[in-house]
């Protein structure tokens, strides 16, 4: 959006990139309101606005759901099992009062499967979340992506959000996007790792594919397939579950 212009990296995420749903003032809002979440005016935001969200496309305005207008939207989708990992990491660092919960945050990772499993989470089903944009991939305005795929070949990525956006960037601006945008260089950063949360483990904590493997049995795991099987076989989606 800012043509390979790096000096926003040193600030602050949250206002040059906001999160859709933190922008409600209040935090039991958010959470009570969770699966019924309305946007926020952000039309005070300079243009281009670029911003993310994690709300599914039924919470988006029905002029979005209905093509009326049209947005640019970039859509990431990881497959479940290190989904449910890196969300269950998340859940479990957050000690901001607002945010975290006594009982919730002594649960094991088992304990937080099953709820996965149910779609006792935050934004509800995955598959359904899923499911919802990758019907609508064929959208002029709709670029969907898979995380492990962004792992294996981060720069043609690069390329090829840089020519959804309408960008025409120069190799050396492509090369330079790249390495900015590497989770080794962005764990790094302050701006993005989001320090100034009281978290337990880092934000940025992983970055890989096929963590999984340390916290599913074999059985969760087994079930796992057979749960994504039912939810995406015949859909032509295909996640990959280890880089």
């Amino acid at each position: 959006m800012n043509d390979a212009d790096m000096s926003g990296v040193s600030k602050d995420l949250s206002k040059s990139f906001p999160m859709l749903e933190y922008m409600i003032k209040d935090p039991e809002e958010l959470i009570s309101t969770m699966s019924n979440l309305k946007i926020p005016d952000v039309r005070d935001l300079p243009s281009p606005r670029t911003m993310k969200t994690h709300m599914p496309l039924r919470c988006l305005p029905k002029d979005i759901q209905e093509q009326c207008k049209k947005p640019k939207i970039i859509y990431v989708t990881r497959n479940p099992k290190d989904t449910v990992v890196s969300l269950y990491h998340f859940d479990m660092s957050i000690q901001t009062k607002e945010l975290s919960d006594e009982d919730y945050t002594k649960l094991t990772f088992h304990q937080y499967l099953e709820r996965f499993f149910h779609n006792n989470c935050y934004f509800g089903s995955y598959w359904e979340h899923t499911l919802d944009f990758w019907n609508r991939r064929h959208w002029e305005n709709v670029l969907f992506l898979t995380y492990e795929d962004m792992l294996i070949d981060p720069r043609s990525h690069v390329e090829k959000i840089a020519k959804f956006l309408g960008k025409k960037l120069t190799v050396k601006q492509i090369d330079a996007i790249t390495i900015e945008t590497s989770f080794k260089k962005m764990e790094k950063n302050t701006m993005f790792n989001y320090e100034s949360w009281k978290m337990t483990t880092p934000f940025m904590r992983k970055g890989k594919a096929g963590d999984w493997k340390r916290h599913f049995t074999v059985e969760e795991s087994e079930r796992m397939d057979k749960l994504y099987e039912e939810k995406f076989g015949g859909t032509g989606l295909q996640h990959i579950f280890e880089v």
